[in-house]
């Protein structure tokens, strides 16, 4: 695992030592990422200005590599320990002390432990849990701002049900991995 872009870019990331965190694969951070710069870019935004939440963070690869691109307010949220220590080892290894690390369980995190985020990266293990679900409680949690983009990846073979208040803005398929770029309205 590596840093594919920005001030980190080559970095090594630390990769867990099992099969229980399953970290994005670099090709998957390019696509996610190219298709969110190209999103940002259209909403006159840049990683700068946004409040970013990496949600089911794993080994944080993900708010790790928008934190190379240039974001500053990023909040990493897991309910494993160990993957929340895993992300810290990473930031440390890499000098970045502007994150927020949260470890609760998604079902238990709200506005009072965390603030609105511009961009949600949503990777819930593939097989524990409904991805519909989990989309349904993101909302109900209000955790995304109006506008906000939400990255939401999920097995290939999992059904994803729509909610009116997230407008489909671009699908992706990488190997055995969906990414839903949805927008909220």
């Amino acid at each position: 695992m590596r840093i594919i872009s920005g001030e980190l870019k080559g970095k090594i990331l630390i990769s867990p030592d099992n099969n229980v965190i399953r970290p994005t694969s670099d090709r998957g951070k390019e696509v996610i990422f190219d298709t969110l710069s190209s999103i940002l870019y259209k909403q006159h935004k840049e990683y700068k200005e946004i409040d970013i939440l990496d949600i089911f963070c794993g080994t944080g690869s993900l708010g790790i590599e928008a934190i190379s691109r240039g974001g500053k307010n990023i909040s990493f949220i897991d309910n494993s320990e160990k993957a929340i220590n895993l992300t810290r080892m990473n930031c440390e290894k890499l000098n970045i002390n502007n994150v927020n690390l949260l470890n609760y369980n998604f079902f238990d995190i709200n506005l009072s432990i965390t603030k609105q985020a511009d961009v949600i990266f949503l990777d819930p293990p593939y097989k524990m849990y409904d991805p519909s679900e989990i989309l349904r409680m993101l909302l109900l949690k209000n955790l995304l701002k109006i506008n906000g983009i939400l990255i939401f990846e999920t097995s290939v073979k999992n059904k994803v049900q729509y909610f009116k208040e997230l407008r489909l803005l671009k699908k992706k398929k990488v190997s055995k991995s969906s990414y839903y770029f949805f927008i909220k309205i």
